[in-house]
């Protein structure tokens, strides 16, 4: 055995400066790693006594490794011995003053070996533990401790544990249920009554150990109410133990905890239904009575234990939401839980009304269910009360008018959670109860109607409001219908003058919420439409640095046409030639920005699509018309667009959008906007038939000023050009702190005027890009046969900068334009498209990619050559960007090849896309060997996408009858599949990893030896080892035994180095190193509640 001091020292060390600290990790480590009987030794001689607490600390976490992860090296002998030292342990550490954390651990090191051993040892054990608890209240603790934490691994899932081994524990435990829980009722009963006597003889030392006694029983008694029969614990009376000590200030949270885990408990299959729902019902008599007495208490000024009140509410959520059979049957109980329930919900302690939320969510969500799909749910549903309805709504209603509430949560996140479930709230009650939903907003709004200013108070009032109005109203039409009242609201509406922008904005939202109502009432949208435009005209049209809120309001406006046009597009078709010549009026007096244009443009396209095609075109040639009088017109694009130059003279033609709309950048962008919204908001021609869609005749127009317009754009980032860019346009093009912030995740206010050129940019390529995406996918053939002749063209302005672009822009157009074009290219067609355009892009993927992942793994830094802007941004920043975009772009390019592995693009009767790939002289060895190499890059996501190409590659490589390509399978896969298991990150993937390697022995062996000379040249694998392995995985058809086989060989070969392959732990370290506190606010003191027993204070 090593020298205990020695080894007390180090554990010391191991807490001092870098170096000593060192020093000691590798002597512990070596101690750990070495003989298991010298660890046993040492590890016990830490854990004595006379050792120092951080020492012993370490002792028994020595042992529990020894246990958990080496147990099985020690022989029959050896570990008996070890077990009766263990269970020594229990009777030598139970002593008043010893720590509760050596305590503790030395329980679960306990319930450890418990687990670790076979099924009579346990049994032997119950026996020698039982007596110990007589010995004194402290022994009694400490067994309780053992109790607590032998069930671990069957509520906590742990793969050190076998799934056999698991099962013979939860069999154990059950049979051995007869004598723990008496056991537990016995500690209860007694020690309670035990610590009540000594705290009247004043021994109060005494009567603390009696109380962790009963502290403990109860923590042992709510890890078995996790899984144990329900009616256990009503047979051996500890449902009436809890319902006692309930009433006890310093028991009452531990004995709730084990009543609400009983209540969300589900009945298992093996139980009877009336015993399991009358154990319940007695629970939620206990409860309901504290319930009562809470309130009455607490509501009459006491000051409320938080905590407890918490658990209370949590438990009747759960029998609400698991198991409300117990009293759905029973009108009176069901009455009591909805006062309780809604007590909760008007609770003034924020954290209880959050509580009670969910429950009112689950019961109407429930009726909902069973109303629209008439089904029959596991639990049984209730009809809410009106009166009930009433108090709900009042209550969201309230709580969204409530403004500072989001210091109540940790993020803005779980704000914005929380209030979507008030709206949801009122969106089901509104449903079941419309007509006081409709009532009860109406009351609200009717308030503000008659104002014309409004305080900024008033303003939030009404912007929560807005929004009540919005969920009453969709849950009102959630199942059709109409309402008189909904009718005398637009009315009014329709007569208000607002001319605030911020009150303009709320009267548009209004209209926008009482869309589902307009569109039943076809008589009332031109009204709407008209009051729609004269919002528009209130509010002035001024230069962005002008006024926000005059912007924010007038494209909300904008955007109602949209709404209207998307919910009730048949009723708007009949006026779409008003708003189409109010459009133009408007936009000939200077009333109507382009961007806006743009928009009431979109809710024309929306609404013509429900009209036919006829109507579709009539649309398209009225919107398209002025943008192809520009678009196509020459001057323009020999002054813009025939070389850098003249875009970069481009880019200077205006930094605002003026309001003529006359030509130069913002135009250009507009233009592109629309060809996009306009692509994607059309529906397809009749049944669908992509050949007559009505954009299809547009796109020869379209396409060749974006092809060079791209072009341009794309030249921007070449060195020679950049280096003569004005600086402006230099900065634009450089990755800004925003834009860095975006790609972490990461929030950062933007100067809007600073990044304009940038955004402008920005916003051309993606518009760009969706253009060429949409006009593939939604066009289909006939954009492909058509367009035929702008392929070289196409291939020119998007590859011929290729070497220049950043990640960013590539995982872009990858996305976008890429994967669409190898979707939805015909076959017949491929070598016109795809030859153009797949053999650069992955030569240059296969050229630039594993640089990139090299340099990160070696160096922790990609170094991809982005251009970042000098705004003091840190290295490790710009080092994070690049990482995150290289895993971007990485995963967009092994999404290409598994598209082009598809089963869609790969039909039996016809020679696939993957075919075509391959034996494309140009790009299959890139394309083979970037799916190749995707395996051994630490990137989950990738590796999964990879994979998939490279089993297509597989199941072609045999039927082709290529040599070459046989060898790259055989040889350079085979050998990078073995190599990507060495990764940890490829844990997760290892089964399918393994998979390949199978496929690869099965398909390819008959062709070439190349797969098993590589296993046969893997260290340490002898001939007879191969020779073995051979013969078993040929004698079965098992895939899964097959895997089994190639995994054990390799784990043969690799060992430790084959990191995919070890079991990924999630070992149940022992933490319970500090006692645990009472929780409550700070500098609050709870008050004990009337009449309540006990050992007050003493915990």
């Amino acid at each position: 055995m090593v020298d205990p001091a020695s080894v007390a020292a180090a554990v010391k060390a191991a807490l001092d400066c870098a170096q000593d600290r060192l020093a000691a990790i590798s002597f512990l480590d070596s101690i750990k790693s070495g003989d298991v009987r010298v660890l046993g030794g040492t590890a016990f001689a830490l854990s004595s006594q006379n050792q120092p607490l951080e020492v012993r600390h370490y002792g028994l976490k020595l042992l529990q490794h020894l246990v958990r992860i080496r147990w099985d090296e020690l022989n029959h002998e050896e570990k008996g011995k070890m077990t009766g030292m263990v269970l020594d342990m229990v009777k030598e550490f139970a002593t008043p003053h010893e720590a509760w954390s050596v305590k503790s651990q030395t329980a679960a090191l306990v319930a450890e070996v418990t687990r670790r051993e076979e099924p009579d040892v346990w049994k032997g054990m119950l026996k020698s533990l039982l007596p110990i608890s007589d010995m004194s209240p402290v022994h009694a603790e400490m067994v309780a401790m053992v109790m607590r934490w032998l069930p671990e691994d069957v509520i906590v899932h742990n793969e050190d544990l076998e799934t056999t081994r698991r099962r013979q524990l939860l069999s154990e435990l059950t049979e051995s249920l007869p004598q723990l829980f008496p056991f537990f009722y016995k500690l209860l009963e007694k020690h309670f009554g035990a610590g009540m006597e000594a705290m009247h003889l004043q021994q109060m030392e005494l009567a603390k150990q009696h109380a962790a006694v009963v502290t403990a029983a109860l923590q042992a008694v709510l890890v078995y109410a996790e899984w144990s029969p329900v009616t256990n614990f009503s047979s051996y009376g500890l449902v009436e133990a809890c319902g006692f000590l309930i009433n006890s200030s310093e028991f009452r949270l531990a004995a709730c905890e084990i009543l609400k885990q009983l209540l969300s408990r589900r009945k298992p299959y093996d139980e009877d239904v009336e015993l399991f729902n009358s154990v319940l019902a007695r629970v939620y008599e206990i409860l309901s009575s504290v319930c009562d007495a809470y309130f009455v208490h607490y509501d009459g000024g006491g000051s409320a234990p938080l905590e407890f009140a918490e658990c209370l509410c949590e438990a009747l959520v759960a029998l609400g939401s698991q198991n409300l059979q117990v009293i759905s049957s029973n009108n009176q109980k069901l009455a009591t839980y909805y006062r309780q329930m809604l007590k909760f919900l008007q609770h003034s302690e924020f954290s209880l009304h959050v509580q009670a939320l969910p429950l009112w969510l689950g019961l109407l969500r429930d009726s909902l269910s069973v109303e629209r799909n008439k089904v029959i749910i596991a639990r049984p549903t209730v009809v809410v009360p009106i009166e009930t309805a009433s108090v709900l709504l009042d209550v969201a209603f309230q709580k969204l008018l409530k403004d500072g509430q989001e210091e109540e949560f940790t993020s803005a996140v779980d704000y914005s959670q929380y209030r979507g479930r008030l709206i949801e709230l009122i969106r089901l009650v509104a449903h079941h109860h419309h007509d006081l939903g409709i009532t009860k907003v109406v009351q609200r709004l009717d308030v503000f109607l008659t104002k014309e200013k409004i305080s900024s108070q008033e303003y939030f009032i009404l912007e929560s409001t807005h929004t009540m109005l919005d969920a009453v109203v969709t849950g009102c039409f959630a199942r059709g219908g109409t309402s008189e009242l909904l009718g005398g609201l637009l009315q009014r509406l329709l007569t208000v003058h607002w001319s605030e922008p911020e009150l303009v904005e709320i009267h548009a939202k209004c209209f926008d919420a009482l869309v589902p109502y307009i569109k039943n009432v076809p008589t009332a949208v031109p009204t709407v439409i008209q009051k729609l435009f004269q919002l528009l005209v209130t509010v002035p049209v001024v230069s962005k640095e002008a006024s926000s809120t005059n912007s924010k309001a007038r494209f909300q406006v904008c955007t109602s046409f949209l709404r209207i046009a998307k919910l009730a597009g048949p009723a708007l078709f009949p006026h779409m030639q008003i708003v189409a010549e109010t459009m133009t009026r408007l936009q000939q007096e200077r009333h109507l920005l382009r961007g806006e244009y743009i928009l009431l443009g979109e809710s024309l396209l929306v609404a013509g699509s429900t009209a036919g095609q006829e109507q579709q075109n009539q649309v398209l040639e009225w919107l398209l018309g002025p943008f192809r009088d520009y678009w196509c017109h020459s001057d323009w694009q020999q002054k813009y667009l025939c070389d850098p130059a003249g875009f970069v003279r481009l880019l200077g033609t205006t930094t605002t959008e003026n309001l003529s709309g006359d030509e130069g950048m913002w135009y250009i962008f507009h233009s592109i906007h629309f060809f996009e919204k306009a692509l994607r908001r059309c529906a397809a021609g009749v049944e669908g038939n992509p050949s007559s869609h009505p954009m299809a005749v547009h796109m020869s127009w379209i396409l060749p000023p974006l092809i060079q317009l791209l072009r341009c754009l794309h030249s921007l980032w070449i060195p020679s050009i950049l280096s003569t860019l004005p600086p402006p346009v230099r900065q634009a093009i450089h990755l800004s702190a925003s834009e860095q912030a975006s790609i972490l995740g990461e929030s950062k206010t933007v100067d809007h005027k600073e990044d304009e050129l940038r955004n402008w940019l920005k916003s051309v390529r993606d518009s760009g890009y969706n253009v060429l995406r949409y006009a593939s996918s939604r066009l289909g053939n006939q954009f492909f046969v058509n367009m035929s002749g702008l392929s070289g063209p196409l291939a020119t302005g998007l590859m011929e900068s290729l070497s220049s672009m950043e990640f960013r822009h590539l995982r872009s157009l990858v996305h976008s334009v890429i994967q669409s074009f190898v979707r939805f290219c015909p076959h017949s067609l491929r070598e016109v498209w795809l030859g153009q355009l797949l053999p650069p892009l992955l030569v240059h993927c296969h050229a630039t990619l594993p640089l990139a992942w090299e340099n990160l793994v070696r160096e922790g830094a990609v170094k991809t050559g982005t251009l970042f802007a000098v705004d003091g941004s840190s290295g490790i920043n710009t080092e994070l960007v690049e990482e995150r975009m290289l895993r971007e772009l990485t995963r967009e390019v092994c999404t290409l090849l598994a598209i082009m592995a598809s089963s869609e693009l790969n039909p039996e009767q016809q020679p696939g896309m993957l075919c075509y790939v391959i034996q494309h002289s140009a790009a299959a060895f890139a394309t083979v060997h970037l799916g190749i190499q995707s395996l051994q890059w630490p990137d989950s996501d990738a590796v999964h996408r990879g994979a998939v190409f490279c089993g297509a590659v597989i199941d072609v490589a045999g039927p082709l009858n290529d040599t070459n390509l046989r060898e790259i399978v055989g040889k350079d896969m085979f050998t990078a599949i073995i190599q990507s298991l060495t990764l940890e990150s490829n844990s997760a993937a290892h089964a399918e990893l393994l998979g390949l390697l199978r496929e690869i022995l099965v398909k390819l062996s008959p062709h070439t030896s190349t797969p098993k000379q590589v296993l046969m040249s893997l260290p340490s694998i002898s001939q007879q080892e191969f020779a073995n392995f051979e013969t078993a995985f040929n004698k079965t058809t098992s895939v899964k035994e097959q895997r089994q086989h190639i995994k054990n060989l390799l784990l043969a070969a690799g060992g430790d180095k084959l990191k995919a392959l070890k079991p990924q732990k999630n070992t149940s370290v022992i933490t319970n190193v500090t006692k645990p506190l009472a929780k409550g606010k700070p500098g609050v003191k709870e008050d004990d509640g009337p009449g309540l027993v006990g050992l007050a204070t003493l915990m």
